[in-house]
């Protein structure tokens, strides 16, 4: 496409554009007003040659009289191109009240925009328009103007009008295609559709936004097509290439996606390379549980990363991080852990690299290398609390309690607002009996966050299962349930909270809700089969504690329930 500008920036303050007018000449001894202005006979009077550059067409094609107009004019014109727009538009205003010309408000209108008045720019092309309605210059300027204020119906319609005029300027009709997108989606696609036959469908601009339009219309499928053909047209750019790739993962389209880091690896710069393999395997492992394919893709991919076709790739930390990532995730742990370890070396200063190899770990239930990665952290990074979080997490999943507080207490003295932390620890106090520091702990979580869903349903349930405080507990799960409606450890707990208080319909509707909406563990099976009882439905307590004994074989009170239960049928 031919382009005057770039798109949604406009060269709106030009020195002076070529315009054609006629400037009347006026006597020297009477000045009218707007309203005895009266045509007068023009003769043909050349410009000095010294402005012959700055107004070429008003030098060569214009009737121009001499007298006050003319002189005015071009001392405005002058003052315009020496950058004095406020001096300019006074001489261009004596300039009017000698000749009321479409030009001479356009030039006005000119300078106001220099001066960000552009409410009295727009009065002034609206007179020079409305003095020649086939200004279209004075059209352009005003349509760029009411873009710039977002006044889209007005500006919308001045485009209208100059595609009716000039047909075959392909910027006007392109930029109203722009302004339509922000009324009508469809009537943009289809302005950009014709556009793009009449330019051999190869303008990346109409490309990019018919993709941009097709997606947000959720025609993937269209977006894609546009996106194909962007991308011939520009095999080197790199934002089309990077929104390609992120085309084909969101379609799962995992060979296209394959084949494009392939045919693109080794003409593009090691960094793209590099940033191209990471939205690749990120879309890969966003399905990777539930698709073979992508699974398939992401062995492939691994392999033609250690072709080592970059040489940026061995020095990249991502790029290690990434293949760690992607040899765990297809259980290569060997491999997994010497990429870990490259990207360890490289990025020596970045705490964020052993932070994300340990909840990768976690996440793994790796815990012997987290507990590696994590501890050899805290040498390199002695004060950073989510190190000696992640360090203490990992100890806690290995059943080293007694070791996993002295580790967290460190991290909460470096980062004393790490609610993870603090809530880990109440959680650690709580299962070693000690109570009151579980209950210190989560009085410090709520403390610094008193919303704390976790803090709050755990504390609640604490207090509930010690029969205190058991309104203060009612509040807690309240806060929580409001931030998890449907979390079924917190529905048990609200309900456990009322059979404490003696509301045993309520309880049995809460722990009802909870089995409704997840996993449920033997503890609410025993806690279903406890409000049953409590309501005097013997059989379907049984059957809950029955349920609940299933689960968890070796839990005793199950055991004495059942026992007692049957011993009074």
């Amino acid at each position: 496409m031919h382009r005057r500008t770039v798109l949604w920036k406009f060269s709106i303050c030009a020195i002076v554009t070529p315009i054609l007018f006629n400037l009347t000449s006026c006597g020297t001894a009477r000045q009218e007003t707007a309203a005895q202005r009266t045509p007068r006979t023009n003769t043909q009077s050349p410009l000095p040659s010294s402005y012959s550059a700055l107004l070429p067409s008003l030098a060569d094609s214009v009737q121009y009289q001499p007298g006050k107009a003319r002189d005015y004019y071009i001392k405005g014109a002058t003052l315009q191109m020496q950058e004095r727009p406020a001096e300019a538009i006074l001489e261009f205003q004596q300039a009017l009240r000698y000749d009321n010309a479409a030009a001479i408000h356009f030039a006005i209108a000119q300078n106001f925009v220099k001066l960000n008045k552009q409410d009295l720019a727009l009065e002034e092309l609206r007179a020079a328009i409305t003095l020649d309605s086939n200004f279209t210059t004075a059209y352009n300027l005003l349509g760029e103007l009411y873009m710039q204020q977002f006044r889209v119906d007005e500006a919308i319609t001045v485009y209208q009008y100059l595609e009716s005029r000039e047909p075959d300027d392909m910027m006007n009709r392109f930029m109203l295609a722009r302004l339509y997108e922000l009324r009508d989606a469809d009537k943009a696609i289809a302005l950009y559709e014709t556009l793009l036959t009449e330019t051999d469908e190869t303008d990346g601009m109409i490309l990019a936004r018919l993709a941009d339009l097709y997606t947000q219309k959720g025609n993937s499928a269209k977006a894609l097509e546009c996106l194909e053909k962007l991308q011939q047209t520009a095999p080197d750019n790199q934002a089309v290439l990077f929104t390609l790739m992120e085309a084909y993962m969101f379609q799962k389209k995992y060979e296209q996606g394959f084949e494009l880091f392939k045919a693109s690896e080794l003409v593009i710069s090691d960094n793209d390379a590099i940033t191209l393999a990471l939205r690749y395997a990120n879309g890969l492992l966003t399905d990777f549980d539930n698709s073979l394919t992508a699974r398939t893709y992401a062995d492939k991919l691994l392999d033609r990363l250690e072709l080592k076709n970059k040489a940026g790739y061995a020095t990249s930390w991502q790029m290690q991080m990434m293949n760690g990532v992607l040899a765990g995730h297809l259980d290569r742990n060997t491999r997994s852990s010497a990429y870990f370890d490259r990207a360890l070396d490289i990025a020596d200063s970045l705490p964020e690299v052993p932070l994300q190899i340990c909840a990768f770990y976690f996440q793994k239930q790796r815990f012997g290398d987290m507990l590696r990665v994590a501890e050899q952290a805290s040498k390199r990074f002695p004060k950073n609390g989510q190190v000696f979080f992640l360090w203490g997490l990992g100890l806690s999943q290995m059943d080293s309690s007694a070791r996993a507080i002295t580790v967290l207490q460190q991290s909460v003295k470096f980062d004393t607002n790490n609610l993870d932390a603090w809530n880990q620890l109440a959680i650690l106090h709580s299962s070693g009996g000690n109570i009151a520091a579980s209950d210190a702990a989560y009085e410090k979580v709520l403390q610094i966050d008193p919303n704390n869903a976790l803090a709050n349903n755990n504390y609640a349930y604490s207090l509930s299962e010690r029969k205190l405080h058991l309104e203060r507990a009612q509040t807690m799960i309240e806060k929580a349930l409001k931030s998890e409606p449907k979390n079924p450890s917190y529905l048990d707990t609200m309900g456990w909270i009322l059979y404490q208080r003696g509301e045993y319909k309520k309880s049995l509707e809460y722990i009802l809700q909870a089995i409704e909406h997840g996993e449920v563990s033997a503890t609410i099976y025993e806690h279903l089969g406890d409000a049953y009882q409590k309501l005097g439905d013997r059989d379907k307590a049984a059957q809950a504690w029955r349920e609940a004994l299933r689960k968890d074989p070796n839990r005793p009170s199950l055991k004495e329930r059942l026992s007692s239960d049957t011993a009074n049928k």
